[in-house]
């Protein structure tokens, strides 16, 4: 005996773009959400950015307010990237202060990024950053601040991608200025080292 099941099952739907949904805020609201990303974003991409944060709520950093001064007290995240410089891959296993809380504190923080080991290419074992060529160091450096920038504050940094650019005091300037990043961060992070790479 045969019997037919198909007015009983749900068709699976498939769409070729997901479906886009609007959200209604008072334009105080609007206002306050767009005070919280950066030049270029949208209001996708800020909450987005807010709902990371909520994820990362957990991090260790703390900002420190005591009367009219503020600090941060930082935590260290570790990471290892992997980096393809002119079809040569390395592998950089980096240590740096974790940025969780800062999204919405664009203006007083510092990356203190330092390279902890290299894997360099058709080489499976991890050295000291100071076994390979000073340029390159220099360059995996950069690309792990850039890293680290754009998945601590969502950005997508499109000015940076040759090696001319990534070791180029105004590129980088413009970086920070266009998305209003930490200067603090900048000259700690980006000009004290530019200065060892020339």
């Amino acid at each position: 005996m045969y019997i037919s099941y198909t007015k009983y099952m749900k068709p699976i739907k498939i769409t070729s773009q997901e479906k886009i949904t609007t959200i209604r805020l008072r334009e105080s609201a609007k206002k306050e959400l767009e005070s919280m990303g950066h030049v270029g974003q949208t209001h996708e991409e800020i909450l987005l950015g807010i709902i990371r944060l909520l994820k990362n709520s957990k991090s260790e950093t703390k900002i420190i307010e005591k009367g009219n001064m503020t600090g941060t007290k930082y935590a260290r995240q570790s990471k290892t990237f992997q980096v393809e410089i002119d079809h040569e891959k390395y592998a950089i296993v980096c240590a740096f202060n974790d940025l969780g809380p800062m999204p919405f504190r664009k203006t007083e923080w510092e990356i203190d990024l330092e390279i902890v080991n290299v894997s360099p290419p058709h080489d499976n074992k991890w050295r000291a950053l100071d076994t390979i060529n000073t340029k390159t160091a220099q360059l995996l450096y950069f690309v792990a601040i850039k890293q680290v920038l754009e998945e601590s504050f969502n950005l997508k940094i499109y000015e940076l991608s040759t090696t001319e650019d990534f070791l180029s005091y105004d590129k980088w300037k413009s970086v920070y200025s266009s998305n209003k990043l930490s200067m603090e961060s900048f000259q700690s992070d980006i000009e004290r080292n530019l200065r060892h790479a020339t």
